[in-house]
């Protein structure tokens, strides 16, 4: 890409442009030269791809409030990356993680169902099938 058609893949965001909306589309060139730079950098041989089956990705969405998920790194016990998936949402002018949700009915709070918060371990070994987004370099 030339410089004047760069895109910023990381934006600088506040609250105010985190909605059901937030998301950057890509093309399939544009995907497979991030994945390639980043396996690049990172030194890493194998697809560093995660999956998350569509019912739990629903269940994350069905969380009281959710306007859509938060997706951070994490290490797992032998060193390998892991993500973690939860559900977000706006709360006045913030931006949060659900992490709880409760039930208030004239003054009274209970607890509800604890939200979903699910681990996407790599499925590599197995790999998807090759294609540009997990083997151009």
């Amino acid at each position: 890409m030339d410089t004047q058609t760069t895109k910023s893949y990381a934006p600088t965001a506040t609250p105010d442009d985190i909605n059901a909306d937030t998301g950057l589309p890509l093309t399939v060139d544009e995907a497979a030269d991030l994945t390639a730079k980043y396996r690049m950098e990172k030194n890493i041989t194998h697809s560093p791809s995660h999956f998350i089956g569509v019912n739990k990705i629903h269940q994350i969405l069905q969380t009281p409030g959710a306007i859509g998920i938060n997706i951070y790194q994490g290490l797992s016990e032998d060193g390998e990356d892991v993500l973690i998936a939860l559900a977000a949402t706006k709360f006045d002018s913030d931006y949060e993680d659900i992490l709880s949700t409760s039930l208030s009915i004239n003054g009274a709070t209970t607890p509800v169902n604890a939200p979903s918060i699910l681990v996407a371990p790599r499925p590599c070994p197995p790999c998807p099938r090759v294609n540009a987004i997990n083997t151009r370099v």
